[in-house]
């Protein structure tokens, strides 16, 4: 069974447009982030590649997910590859970059705190932190991926149970974890879930502590860095809203758990919600961030 149209049309516009974007920026920040920035430019350069990969393995794989009782099947519509093993490690990759979002903001607001109180860092010491912060999320989905799956002919006789809208053809890839409490898929699962509530409090004490230092008068910083700190920090609130639309996916999911009732639209939605967010995200970092914003227009007015 093919994706409605109109699901298929805002998916594939939606990736496209998050995938050139964050290309685009990633690009900016390579070639354009000033000297003074250079340290916070690997925070940013690492969510945004995060958020390509996101984009372009979503585009690929174009997921629909169906819960069913101890298992989660999967109807991957994008068609990339022939093999559901391959797609399901595309969906692995695509799954680690909206695990590790949350946790790469609580970062950035980290670090905007942290130049307030101390000096800057060197880049290699922010890349080795950053590295260090990812490892876990890069470790859990690697063994996310070595889940055990059901093959596609049992997927599609065990989903054909539930009525016509789960018969499929042979060219449908379909796969699915045979229980989701299985070490690797429920630490996965865990792992996307969970980590978000920790690093809101984090961004919550940590923008109530920079507001407090930004206000007060023994800060030691110019009233230009002061405006630098408060923009910035404007699109990083920004951007901490995102996560919340994490909530509908988790809501569809558990949902479709429950299994009240069937319904396609929220199979299809669990995950595309997560796709406006890696799409969404760097525009907020292109308009926030005053070097990039300055190079952005630069670009275009030589275009036009």
């Amino acid at each position: 069974m093919t994706a409605p149209l109109i699901i298929s049309i805002i998916h594939y516009l939606v990736c496209t447009v998050g995938t050139i974007t964050n290309l685009g920026l990633i690009a900016i920040i390579i070639f354009r982030t000033p000297r003074s920035m250079r340290s916070y430019s690997i925070l940013l350069f690492s969510q945004t590649l995060l958020q390509s990969v996101t984009c372009i393995t979503s585009g690929m794989v174009f997921m629909r997910l169906i819960p069913q009782d101890m298992s989660v099947f999967f109807v991957m519509s994008g068609h990339s590859f022939s093999s559901y093993r391959v797609m399901y490690y595309l969906y692995s990759a695509m799954l680690h970059g909206h695990a590790h979002y949350a946790i790469m903001l609580a970062v950035c607001f980290a670090y905007r705190l942290f130049v307030i109180l101390y000096p800057i860092p060197r880049v290699r010491i922010a890349a080795a932190a950053v590295t260090m912060i990812y490892l876990p999320t890069f470790i859990i989905f690697i063994w996310f991926a070595t889940s055990t799956l059901y093959d596609q002919a049992t997927s599609k006789q065990l989903l054909a149970r539930r009525g016509p809208d789960y018969v499929f053809d042979e060219n449908d890839i379909v796969t699915g974890v045979v229980s989701f409490l299985e070490p690797s898929a429920i630490t996965g699962i865990f792992w996307v879930i969970v980590p978000c509530l920790p690093a809101y409090v984090i961004v919550i004490e940590v923008s109530r502590r920079i507001s407090r230092k930004l206000s007060s008068n023994s800060a030691h910083l110019s009233e230009k860095t002061r405006a630098s700190h408060k923009e910035i920090m404007k699109g990083l609130v920004l951007q901490a809203c995102l996560p919340a639309v994490y909530l509908l996916s988790s809501g569809t999911y558990i949902a479709g758990q429950m299994n009240p009732a069937h319904s396609l639209n929220f199979e299809f939605s669990t995950h595309m919600s997560g796709e406006l967010i890696a799409a969404t995200s760097p525009f907020l970092t292109l308009y926030f961030v005053k070097p990039y914003q300055r190079s952005n227009i630069t670009i275009f007015n030589r275009i036009n």
